[in-house]
């Protein structure tokens, strides 16, 4: 059936008992995320995209307003472990997230957690180490590994245990290029496999990669567009704090001198395109 997140009016206040509605961490926030989709949270520091991604995967509770998984509300600990088991999340840094002595017990430490048999993680583990790259690096204690190699370790912890939506949280912001291009990559494939995939990010070139893209701005949603509507009118980014592509500042600079290229661009292959038809 897949996993279907719904957010309704939602606020969240990491000190509820204070009266403003002033200076919230997320403020009233409505947003559907289907089974199935490549989406990313784009916003600023201290925009609030981490405390929404801690709500969508439980890890916050909303101060107000409903959190459903396929249209159940999420109030008591059991939906909350339902959701976790639904909903995988890979942080900024993973050292937070590696907790065992090697590499194949930090896979299976999730794992035991859900009840999942012997005989099945032993089928599992294998996998999803060649789904990331690490075969062969089962016995490594994962403080020998490099900054990539442990992202990769978290993310398949998570895959381990299967869940519907993974969700990254500037998981890429760490990482040297090569890192960051394997981990993009990966998110691509995975989405493609039919897993759900919550990009949160302050990075407009990741970003744009997704087909869908939603801006956080003070606690509150901005625009909510998909890539390709978003693209043509990515220098609104720029009020928010966000940088702006370098296609779309190249399409603007080329404009003004002239080259006859579209009002709008919708991607940076367009562009490519249209630069190769125009020389």
């Amino acid at each position: 059936m897949g996993t279907e997140i719904t957010l309704k009016d939602v606020w969240f206040h990491y000190y509820p008992q204070t009266e403003s509605r002033e200076n919230w961490a997320v403020q009233n926030v409505s947003l559907d995320f289907q089974q199935g989709e490549y989406v990313s949270i784009i916003g600023s520091n201290g925009s609030g995209k981490s405390s929404l991604a801690c709500l969508l995967n439980g890890l916050f509770i909303p101060t107000e307003g409903a959190f459903c998984i396929n249209g159940q509300p999420i109030t008591t600990d059991q939906d909350r472990w339902e959701l976790k088991r639904r909903v995988g999340m890979i942080f900024q840094n993973p050292d937070n997230q590696i907790v065992a002595p090697s590499v194949v017990d930090d896979i299976a430490f999730g794992l035991e957690n859900l009840g999942v048999s012997r005989e099945e993680m032993k089928y599992r583990i294998p996998l999803v180490l060649e789904q990331v790259g690490l075969s062969g690096l089962e016995k490594k204690e994962p403080h020998h590994l490099s900054g990539g190699q442990k992202q990769r370790l978290a993310i398949a912890g998570i895959l381990a245990m299967q869940p519907d939506v993974i969700i990254f949280d500037e998981s890429t912001s760490m990482l040297d290029p090569d890192g960051r291009k394997h981990i993009l990559r990966l998110m691509d494939e995975l989405h493609k496999s039919g897993i759900t995939i919550i990009h949160i990010t302050h990075q407009a070139t990741e970003a744009f990669l997704a087909e869908r893209l939603i801006v956080i701005h003070q606690g509150r949603i901005m625009m909510d567009q998909s890539s390709k509507e978003l693209y043509a009118n990515a220098t609104l980014l720029d009020q928010w704090g966000l940088d702006v592509p370098i296609g779309i500042l190249l399409h603007q600079a080329l404009r003004d001198k002239g080259w006859k290229l579209s009002e709008k661009m919708e991607s940076e292959e367009q562009l490519v395109s249209e630069l190769w038809t125009s020389m």
